[in-house]
């Protein structure tokens, strides 16, 4: 049940608010939970973010947003004990 006093995007009393919410603020909120209808989601966020890693020519700062962004998706999926891809190499 979603309660304003404990998110991290400032929402109003009955929703997030939508201009500062983002995946990587809504897993650090404590009013995040994952869900069957998300799980696809974090999933397949996961896998981009795993096979964006492992190209080559990428800028430095790239890579660092793609490295947080997969970051949020693991701790999304160990949130809701869901199996992750193994670390890229």
């Amino acid at each position: 049940m979603y309660r304003s006093e404990l998110s991290a995007c400032e929402g109003t009393t009955s929703t997030p608010n939508i201009l500062k919410r983002s995946p990587e603020v809504c897993v650090g909120c404590k009013n995040f939970a994952i869900n069957e209808t998300s799980i696809d989601w974090w999933l397949s966020r996961e896998a981009k973010y795993v096979s964006f890693m492992k190209l080559k020519n990428i800028e430095w700062q790239g890579k660092l947003i793609a490295k947080r962004r997969l970051e949020s998706c693991r701790k999304a999926l160990d949130m809701g004990k869901i199996k992750r891809l193994p670390d890229e190499k």
